[in-house]
């Protein structure tokens, strides 16, 4: 709902917010059909009507978590495991990114999953990892800032048996009737079954997960034109 936005203009929906010219799930959607990615799919929640009019225009599919004010990411992926039989690449809505951190990915080897991870300091509210070898072997918001070594992104890449380890895990946090929280859970329970979960660095590419008006600040400055 973007909680921590503090005075920024009520445009409905976070995802919509203008960074020089055009919305971030916009810029997101043109990015993914430049590369080649044309069936999309946005998971709605909060303000649901007024983002699907916003980009109803773009030729994408929508799905809804009803649940989205008593739960987090883990159940608004379960909204979409319908969409899960084939290759599949998940962003977060409120994510803005250089280009080539997609085309990166799209061009990494062929893993079941992977992440998209940053190697810089983390933040108090980035969600933290530890990888080594370039496998992730921890990822959770609370892990020690001194144990942590890179941040998630928010952007994944499945093959289509990457979808299969995926979906199955999700379905287990279903039937257990755990689907609250956040989808580093899921990840988490993938590397303690012994799954294979890699890395994707971004280097010296640019990103912002635009939850603060300083966030939305450097945004501008950056991806100005």
């Amino acid at each position: 709902m973007g909680t921590r936005l503090g005075n920024i203009p009520k445009l409905g929906h976070k995802t919509l917010i203008n960074i020089n010219g055009i919305s971030l799930i916009e810029r997101q959607i043109q990015i993914l059909k430049k590369n080649n990615i044309k069936e999309i799919w946005v998971i709605t929640g909060y303000n649901a009507k007024i983002l699907r009019d916003a980009i109803s225009s773009l030729n994408v599919n929508f799905l809804h978590n009803n649940n989205y004010l008593k739960t987090d990411t883990l159940d608004s992926f379960w909204s979409a495991i319908q969409c899960m039989d084939d290759e599949l690449v998940t962003l977060y809505g409120d994510v803005i990114f250089q280009e080539e951190i997609i085309i990166n990915l799209l061009n990494f080897d062929e893993h079941d999953i992977t992440l998209v991870v940053d190697k810089s300091e983390c933040e108090k509210d980035d969600m933290k990892v530890f990888f080594e070898n370039n496998l992730i072997k921890k990822i959770d918001k609370k892990l020690p800032k001194t144990m942590a070594n890179g941040k998630y992104v928010g952007i994944t890449k499945f093959t289509k048996n990457g979808c299969k380890i995926f979906k199955q895990t999700l379905k287990n946090f279903s039937k257990n009737n755990s689907l609250e929280g956040d989808i580093s859970r899921v990840f988490e329970k993938i590397v303690k079954n012994k799954h294979k979960i890699h890395t994707c660095f971004t280097g010296d590419l640019t990103w912002f997960n635009v939850n603060t008006s300083n966030e939305i600040k450097k945004a501008k400055i950056f991806f100005q034109e």
